[in-house]
């Protein structure tokens, strides 16, 4: 959760403030490094590095994500980038939802995961399999594209 996310939780529950959320829109980025929490931008993958980027507006919010369990959730829909159409590439290892589509206020972030169906070490030679969930970067070459399928992507609330 990020600064201003938890400074709006503490105004609202603990200080009266007016309830939080209600946001229209929420965008997805992608960073080459980790965002601050204050959500400084730095790492932010940008239209010099990857011509054609832009967040990806996540639409309905009410549909965007499970309902959270023990504070995580995960999207329910593919999530779409356009094509890298630059020369360099770009290690993105890092992710995080704001409430704008350029600039606005950072709301979570999280570090990249890699799924791997591997065989179950509990049940060996009987074709069962678990799916191992690690961190890892993504390599995006010139040209390639950058989908997320539904559950790939889970945000905690810390």
């Amino acid at each position: 959760m990020s600064t201003y996310l938890g400074n709006a939780v503490v105004n609202s529950f603990l200080r009266g403030a007016p309830a939080i959320g209600g946001w229209p829109n929420v965008y997805l980025a992608l960073f080459v490094a980790a965002p601050t929490p204050a959500g400084l931008p730095a790492g932010e993958v940008t239209a010099l590095t990857w011509p054609g980027y832009a967040r990806a507006d996540l639409g309905d919010l009410e549909t965007a994500f499970v309902e959270p369990v023990d504070g995580v959730t995960q999207n329910t829909r593919r999530i779409n980038f356009n094509a890298n159409a630059g020369a360099q590439t770009l290690v993105i290892t890092h992710m995080a939802l704001y409430d704008a589509p350029v600039d606005g206020n950072l709301l979570f972030q999280s570090e990249l995961v890699k799924l791997e169906v591997v065989p179950d070490p509990a049940d060996p030679g009987s074709g069962a399999t678990i799916t191992n969930v690690t961190p890892g970067p993504k390599r995006i070459e010139p040209g390639d594209e950058l989908s997320f399928a539904p559950g790939m992507l889970k945000f905690v609330a810390q």
